[in-house]
């Protein structure tokens, strides 16, 4: 059975104009760290189908030395988690660039009423 990837996720965080990126090794294979100039938190990014973005605040370095899990419970104030879905690249994009996300969270899409 294949894994599935989705390379537009890739593309579109190259929209936001990052100035620099790394490619993941270990745990973090197959991620890619996105910087950028005028913010301090970066876009952790896996284009395999299921993997949901990360957003980093502070000491990225330190914190992808931390497994998903304890990323997401040792770091949770530093860690904000996005999942993949129709508003997904605006949700990253305010998660970087907005001090509304002063605190990380969980950042899932918006409810539809019905």
């Amino acid at each position: 059975m294949g894994v599935d990837f989705e390379w537009e996720r890739l593309e579109q965080i190259e929209h936001l104009n990052p100035n620099a990126h790394y490619v993941g090794t270990e745990s973090w294979k197959g991620y890619v760290v996105f910087e950028f100039q005028l913010s301090d938190r970066v876009i952790l990014e896996c284009p395999k189908s299921g993997n949901a973005t990360y957003i980093l605040e502070g000491n990225w370095r330190e914190m992808i030395a931390a497994s998903k899990r304890d990323l997401r419970s040792e770091y949770r104030h530093h860690c904000t988690r996005i999942i993949h879905c129709s508003d997904w690249i605006h949700r990253v994009k305010n998660a970087v660039f907005s001090r509304k996300y002063s605190r990380p969270q969980v950042v899932a899409a918006p409810r539809h009423k019905r």
